[in-house]
């Protein structure tokens, strides 16, 4: 590959994503070349090409490495003593393994981060705040980072990397803790809770297209939700005109959402507890940073599963 033109190439590209590779650069050193030729020819899909690149790199530099470890096994000797095996581990073969080993899993760790850059360029945003990245924040992150193997979870973490880079203080040091024990599996998870999610970080479970019992479970032993009963509490000033001291004015409630939708709730008489499950503070920002469509059929399901119950309405509005 020819040379590249490092200060022509960055001088190319548009702001955020000069902001994007100060902050990675102030993390892990210099970005490879590969990466800045990518992100300045393609303005999409720079990740899916980084990340078969690295697969290849891996896959050549794992036979590589795993036929120089063959090549010095085989000039050796096995020593034996009274019968017994003698292993040394002072054997060149053990050492060139050793190397082997170790430049494999920087090689990897290398690929998972700027992998994830490309990830953070395809998503974010035109406008950048011009505030700096914590240091502590950007060193936090890296370090989590670089083992981050799954392109589920990468596209996560360049989601929140990208976020972090518009708005400087969206994330929290502790959400990166959080994140950082999540699986696979359970950020799919997370990405369908996030299209059900008010904007006040309540989730209301319903029969249809709800989260199982056992998601619910596995999400609040991942630390990003907790039960929490919502109580619907009177309106009394707005609606003490309209009823003597001896009636109760209906009570109501609304949830608003992303797309702009609400569900107003109401309740005819007594204070009833709406059943809700809470998104934890330390979590929630993943979740707005992944900016998910709100899923209105789940909505519609939310208000049908409410109207069954005695004593509530509920109504999707629009806004």
């Amino acid at each position: 590959m020819p040379d590249v033109d490092v200060v022509g190439t960055v001088r190319a590209l548009s702001k955020p994503i000069v902001k994007l590779l100060e902050v990675v650069e102030s993390g892990i050193g210099a970005i490879c070349g590969p990466l800045l030729l990518i992100l300045k020819a393609y303005a999409e899909g720079r990740a899916k090409l980084v990340r078969e690149g690295f697969r290849h790199q891996l896959v050549m530099l794992k036979t590589e490495n795993a036929r120089a470890v063959e090549q010095i096994s085989s000039q050796q000797h096995l020593l034996t003593a009274g019968g017994s095996l003698e292993v040394d581990f002072s054997h060149e073969s053990e050492v060139i393994s050793s190397q082997v080993m170790d430049t494999y899993q920087q090689s990897k760790r290398r690929a998972n981060i700027v992998t994830i850059t490309a990830e953070a360029a395809d998503q974010i945003s035109d406008q950048v705040s011009d505030d700096p990245v914590d240091p502590d924040w950007v060193a936090r992150f890296f370090s989590h980072a670089q083992d981050v193997s799954s392109e589920d979870l990468q596209k996560l973490w360049g989601r929140v990397l990208a976020g972090e880079v518009e708005r400087p203080g969206t994330i929290p040091l502790r959400t990166l803790d959080t994140l950082r024990n999540l699986s696979s599996s359970e950020a799919q998870l997370v990405i369908r809770l996030a299209s059900r999610v008010s904007t006040s970080a309540f989730y209301i479970p319903a029969r249809k297209g709800a989260l199982s019992d056992q998601e619910i479970r596995i999400l609040q032993d991942a630390g990003l939700l907790e039960e929490s009963a919502k109580y619907i509490i009177w309106n009394v000033e707005a609606n003490e005109k309209k009823h003597t001291p001896f009636q109760e004015p209906p009570g109501w409630m609304v949830f608003s959402y992303p797309s702009g939708h609400s569900i107003r709730v109401e309740v005819t008489h007594t204070i009833y507890p709406l059943y809700t499950f809470r998104v934890r503070p330390c979590a929630y920002p993943i979740l707005t940073v992944i900016e998910a469509q709100t899923d209105l059929g789940y909505l519609n399901d939310v208000v049908e599963a409410i109207n069954k119950r005695e004593q509530y309405s509920a109504t999707l509005l629009e806004h």
